[in-house]
C-alpha cells in the first residue's frame, strides 16, 4: 500500500506495499457543526466529488467559532496525480483548466471551460465521469510544499476518523509552525 499521511506542509510520509493502494489522510473544514451523513459536492474546482485537503487549509476555512475540522482516511486504488498550472489562454483563475484540457478533446474542453467561466466557476459531473472512464478513482492535486487537495470520485467515500474543534486542529498545527519558523 502506498500510504501518504499529510498533517501539514512539513510532514509527508509514503510507504509502498504490495496492494498499490494510495491511503491519504486529509481534512475538511466546515464553518458550522457537522451533520451526518456526509455527501460529496455536486460541483467543485475539479468536478463533482468528495473534497479533502491539508490540515492548514481546513483550519483556515473553518476559522469560525462554530466551525469544525474533520479528519478522513481515504483509500484510492488508482488516483490521477495532477500538478496544477495557471498558465493557460483563458482569463480564468482556476487550477483545473489543464486537467480539463487533458481529459477532453479541444472542442469539448473549450465548451466546458467557457460554461464554467460563465457560471459559478466550478465543474460538475462531466469531470467525474471522464476521470472514472479513464480508470482513475480520484484526483490528488499537488500544489507543492505539502499543500494538496484530493477529490474522491468513486462510490466508496472517505472514512471519517474524527471531528475536531478549530482550536484542537490549531494545536496540531502549532508545533509545525514553530519548527517552520526555526527552519525559515
Amino acid at each position: 500500500m502506498l500510504q501518504v499521511h499529510v498533517l501539514n506542509a512539513l510532514r509527508l510520509e509514503a510507504l509502498l506495499t504490495e496492494k498499490d493502494t494510495l491511503e491519504v489522510w486529509g481534512y475538511n473544514g466546515t464553518k458550522s457543526r457537522v451533520v451526518l451523513p456526509l455527501t460529496g459536492s455536486e460541483r467543485g474546482t475539479f468536478g463533482a466529488g468528495f473534497y479533502v485537503g491539508d490540515l492548514a487549509c481546513a483550519v483556515e476555512f473553518a476559522c469560525e467559532d462554530d466551525g469544525e475540522v474533520l479528519e478522513f482516511r481515504i483509500e484510492l486504488q488508482s488516483p490521477l496525480i495532477y500538478d496544477p498550472d495557471f498558465d493557460h489562454e483563458y482569463d480564468f483563475d482556476s487550477p483545473a483548466v489543464g486537467l480539463i484540457q487533458q481529459l477532453f478533446d479541444a472542442k469539448e474542453a473549450h465548451e466546458i471551460i467557457e460554461r464554467s467561466m460563465a457560471g459559478d466557476g466550478y465543474f460538475g459531473e462531466e469531470v467525474r465521469q471522464r476521470v472514472l472512464e479513464r480508470g482513475f478513482d480520484g484526483v490528488i492535486v499537488d500544489y507543492g510544499d505539502g499543500i494538496f487537495e484530493a477529490v474522491i470520485y468513486c462510490d466508496v467515500g472517505p472514512l471519517l476518523e474524527r471531528i475536531m474543534s478549530v482550536s484542537e486542529a490549531k494545536e496540531l498545527l502549532a508545533p509545525i509552525a514553530t519548527a517552520s519558523a526555526r527552519l525559515g
